[in-house]
């Protein structure tokens, strides 16, 4: 969860960045695709890819990924607070934002 959090808290800091996709293993937020042309991949194929383009993409169903993620913790880990319940709440009305008029 305090990864959760520390996600959430960047999104304040930067107010028009959306919750992404995927991070990198250390919560960055950049994931630049690279082809490695030097490399070989399973049974020959290429190119070998590094990286992913995708995690820029807005995909809107990551806003229930995360109430749902909030909702196993607090299920099977450890029971959260009324407030820690409220906090994505503005998150997913950027997320309603995005879809635009009479989304």
């Amino acid at each position: 969860m305090d990864w959760l959090t520390d996600r959430l808290a960047g999104m304040h800091l930067q107010e028009s960045a959306p919750l992404q996709i995927m991070y990198g293993i250390d919560g960055r937020r950049e994931i630049p695709e690279q082809v490695l042309e030097h490399l070989e991949g399973y049974r020959g194929s290429a190119p070998v890819r590094v990286g992913n383009d995708a995690a820029t993409q807005l995909q809107l169903d990551i806003y229930g990924e995360l109430v749902d993620s909030i909702y196993l913790y607090d299920k099977h880990g450890a029971p959260i607070s009324h407030r820690s319940w409220d906090e994505p709440h503005p998150h997913g009305q950027l997320g309603l934002r995005e879809l635009g008029p009479g989304g």
